[in-house]
């Protein structure tokens, strides 16, 4: 198609020819439709390669938005895709362009169905020692990330940001469902996460560059996105970043952009899930800078924080709440007699 054909018949051919690829696929058993394409997804041509990712994750996603529960032998299929598509969901692809022209789409199409299948067919008993390798691998694509992030300007390039975007959501789905068997990695994903965000926050906008503006704004969505089911899933192990995430939460830039903002509200309703004995000494060692905006934001939380404790754990945490109101007071009396 490539080599006789003009541009035009070339987009025409190739639409129609996915489209046989797709009917040919809904055609197929089960178990011939998990044989061909784990074929299909080892073949030269990237596009056929994305190709086949796609179909996969439809095919998954369609089963169950029939309801349809899949049988251990056919669970047992698709989890022999995992391997494959952690492969070529690898940051090392897009550094050595493995697919082309296709490299970004392919990684980031491989990270989207991992997403789905940690959503979908993870088993606890049977299946998860195959994601366990997966979310090794991405957590140690997230640390080569975070020490590149800026000594290579990711932050300037829309596809590198869309990868890592979709990098941490996947993580963040994987943590949802392997849970605690994440814990001895966590703590290194945490400590990327909140690196890139910080250095997003970082870059100077302009009103002129909207294009990099909207990128990073999704960018810090997906971040934040990652962050809230980080946090909510292992709230018993957050509470040595609680203090970290905040001061973040609070930063002007995130609490401008409404829906950056939208999602940071998300992430401060996940923190409530830590235990106050836990939060309550993180929350009231924020340094919120004196920015006027900040300090509402904190305040907010900390009221949320007490109406969600009982009259017990008040009664233990008393002196330290009483002091940060009476230094919220001072503080207002302070900006309004400047």
């Amino acid at each position: 198609i490539s080599q006789n054909c003009s541009k035009i018949k070339q987009k025409n051919l190739t639409f129609l020819c996915s489209k046989i690829f797709d009917y040919v696929h809904s055609l197929l058993l089960v178990k011939d439709f998990a044989a061909v394409s784990e074929k299909l997804i080892s073949n030269a041509d990237p596009k056929i390669v994305l190709k086949s990712i796609q179909m996969v994750a439809k095919y998954v996603e369609s089963q169950f938005e029939r309801n349809e529960k899949f049988s251990f032998e056919t669970e047992q299929l698709f989890t022999k895709f995992v391997p494959k598509l952690t492969n070529t969901a690898e940051y090392s692809n897009i550094k050595n362009g493995k697919f082309g022209s296709e490299s970004f789409s392919i990684c980031q199409t491989s990270l989207a169905t991992l997403d789905v299948f940690s959503m979908k067919i993870i088993d606890g008993k049977n299946n998860s020692k195959v994601f366990m390798k997966t979310f090794e691998k991405l957590v140690e694509d997230s640390r080569e990330i975070r020490g590149k992030m800026e000594a290579e300007n990711h932050l300037k390039s829309e596809e590198i940001l869309a990868y890592i975007c979709s990098l941490f959501l996947c993580i963040g789905s994987l943590i949802t469902r392997l849970k605690l068997k994440t814990f001895p990695l966590v703590n290194d994903y945490l400590t990327t996460v909140l690196d890139c965000l910080r250095s997003s926050l970082n870059v100077p906008l302009n009103s002129e560059n909207v294009d990099m503006s909207k990128n990073i704004e999704i960018f810090q969505i997906g971040c934040l996105s990652s962050l809230a089911m980080t946090v909510a899933n292992l709230p018993g192990f957050m509470h040595a970043y609680a203090k970290q995430i905040i001061e973040i939460l609070i930063e002007p830039k995130v609490l401008a952009n409404q829906n950056v903002a939208f999602h940071a509200k998300k992430v401060f309703s996940a923190l409530t899930l830590i235990k106050p004995r836990l939060l309550v000494p993180a929350v009231v060692e924020v340094n919120c800078q004196q920015l006027p905006t900040a300090v509402c934001k904190l305040h907010e939380f900390v009221g949320q924080v007490v109406c969600l404790m009982d009259v017990e754990k008040i009664e233990v945490h008393l002196e330290v709440i009483f002091k940060y109101f009476v230094e919220a007071l001072d503080y207002r009396r302070n900006v309004s007699v400047g």
